[in-house]
């Protein structure tokens, strides 16, 4: 009885050891993966910073910073819509028989079908219009701001100016040129509100 008290510690303290040895190398492959994973990060977000710099350095370098990026954006926004609008005039022009009286069929089919069809052109329709008076609104904003000569001109004769809104009374104080413009774009974005 005693050799088998004497020889069950000694399987025990084999199993302790064999499992502390196992669970110590586990736990230094995971340190050993922790480590490495973050050295991946550091060295990910040193590269991703580097190049963030350089790119934030040369879009400020650029002339298309800031405002300019926007109506740039809306006047790419806008061609796609009018490419958008030629090519599907062109298909009407070419899909079953092109147009007649003024109207072309682009699709035929059963109702069901037909009525799904209309749901997407209408759904693209409005995203479409969506694109155009936002890119529409964001020009009016810029044009509508005044710049640094404005309001030291406002200043002299005792007036204010809004920043930062897009302004109706603003108009009276900037350039001609831009309040005409200002103009043309409310005067074409009243048929958008209407569709």
């Amino acid at each position: 009885m005693e050799a088998m008290e004497t020889e069950l510690p000694t399987q025990s303290s084999r199993r302790n050891s064999a499992t502390s040895l196992i669970s110590q190398t586990s736990i230094n492959r995971r340190k050993t993966v922790g480590s490495m994973l973050s050295r991946a990060l550091k060295s990910a977000s040193a590269f991703f910073n580097r190049n963030t710099t350089a790119l934030n350095a040369r879009i400020r370098a650029s002339r298309y910073h800031g405002w300019r990026m926007g109506v740039l954006a809306g006047c790419v926004m806008t061609a796609f819509v009018l490419s958008c609008n030629i090519a599907i005039l062109i298909a009407g022009s070419q899909i079953h028989g092109g147009y007649k009286k003024g109207i072309a069929d682009l699709v035929f089919g059963s109702a069901p079908e037909i009525s799904r069809w209309s749901t997407a052109a209408h759904l693209l329709i409005n995203v479409f219009s969506t694109m155009l008076l936002g890119a529409s609104n964001y020009t009016m904003q810029v044009l509508s701001s005044p710049t640094r000569d404005d309001i030291d001109k406002a200043h002299t004769k005792r007036k204010w100016l809004d920043i930062g809104i897009l302004s109706i009374r603003n108009l009276r104080t900037i350039p001609r040129t831009r309040a005409m413009l200002w103009g043309v774009l409310a005067f074409s974005s009243v048929p958008l509100h209407l569709l």
